[in-house]
């Protein structure tokens, strides 16, 4: 069973996402914005990233490029 962190604003998607990751056995922790994303994705260490591109705060590009420059990080 892997964690995974489903980035997502819309609630809708954010729901069926988590639906079918915790269907296929999987944990599953929510950020709704790319600031939270981040923060999450720092503290929880989460196998998997599902990241939107459109978010507010900070988009999914920026949040994948900050992920990859930091260590602890960048083999998410």
């Amino acid at each position: 069973m892997a964690r995974v962190l489903i980035a997502e604003d819309d609630p809708n998607t954010m729901k069926l996402l988590n639906w079918r990751m915790q269907s296929m056995g999987h944990e599953t922790i929510s950020a709704i914005d790319g600031g939270k994303a981040l923060d999450m994705a720092t503290k929880e260490k989460p196998d998997l990233i599902l990241l939107d591109i459109l978010m507010p705060v900070m988009s999914g590009v920026q949040v994948l490029r900050k992920l990859k420059s930091q260590d602890e990080t960048k083999n998410i």
